[in-house]
């Protein structure tokens, strides 16, 4: 059984039980105390650029990154060693589509 399936199957299920219990007037506040234990562990997102981004690119960042779970805000930081294109860490998922990783590829 795939996670997604599964998860699925596991909140019907929590969902029937509310119901039948006549609890459903709960769920609101199920939810807002799984948002505040989940958000405590979502991972962070930090946007890494060799230069200062103008607020339409970071906008245009956060639009692009929009389904990504994460905690708090975006970090837009400067890091002059990647010479060009972004670098964007999520966790421990790392798309870096730097000028300084396609590089180390070359070189490599």
């Amino acid at each position: 059984m795939s996670g997604n399936t599964e998860s699925a199957s596991i909140v019907s299920g929590f969902l029937q039980y509310l119901d039948k219990a006549g609890k459903q007037n709960l769920l609101p506040e199920i939810v807002a105390l799984l948002q505040r234990q989940l958000g405590a562990k979502l991972p962070e997102l930090i946007v890494e650029s060799p230069i200062v981004l103008s607020e339409a690119d970071k906008q245009s960042i956060i639009s692009s990154v929009a389904d990504l779970e994460h905690s708090g805000e975006i970090q837009f930081k400067v890091n002059p060693e990647l010479i060009g294109g972004l670098k964007i860490v999520h966790g421990d998922r790392v798309l870096d589509m730097s000028v300084q990783s396609k590089l180390k590829k070359i070189y490599a």
